[in-house]
């Protein structure tokens, strides 16, 4: 069997063997297009992402996509910070020689690249985070419309007994 080069295995912790339990799902073929390439763009199997997207929700951590967008703004933060130093020490030269230095323009463009890294994963990271909302708000809706359910059969519940209870009483009352 040829794997997808772009397909990496996950990495296990310490003790954890391979997984055991086989779960099935089922999704409409939208679902399913939508979510290998989800998988394919975060380097897994269909499986594999499916099961790290079901863990992540159950453990309430941050999803991969999420954790990507972040590490990858720390990657564009230091790189602008190092491309920061180089302007303070052109602008130094400049200062202190009175010519601009050569590496300027080279800087200069490379400064414009990051920065358009940065706003496209930005960009990213707030869809991201959109769509995580809406989610939440839907799983929230659809968890209070259970609590309500549950109380309105309760209540009725309750409605039940208190009318059995009066007509037991007209039952028994002495004539």
């Amino acid at each position: 069997m040829s794997q997808d080069p772009r397909v990496r295995r996950r990495d296990r912790e310490s003790g954890q063997g391979q997984r055991q339990t086989r779960v099935n799902l089922r999704l409409s073929p939208a679902e399913h297009t939508e979510l290998q390439r989800a998988a394919t763009r975060q380097g897994q199997t269909l499986a594999g992402y499916a099961a790290a997207a079901a863990l992540t929700l159950a453990r309430d951590e941050l999803p991969p996509d999420i954790r990507a967008a972040i590490l990858r703004l720390f990657e564009l933060q230091h790189e602008m910070h190092r491309i920061g130093v180089n302007v303070n020490q052109l602008a130094r030269h400049a200062n202190a020689s009175g010519e601009i230095p050569q590496e300027l323009s080279a800087t200069t463009a490379a400064l414009r690249a990051v920065s358009r890294a940065a706003e496209e994963t930005l960009g990213e990271y707030v869809e991201i985070l959109q769509a995580e909302r809406r989610r939440k708000a839907r799983r929230d809706g659809r968890n209070r419309r259970a609590r309500q359910d549950s109380t309105d059969a309760t209540a009725d519940e309750g409605t039940d007994e208190e009318e059995h209870e009066v007509e037991s009483q007209d039952w028994f009352e002495p004539g």
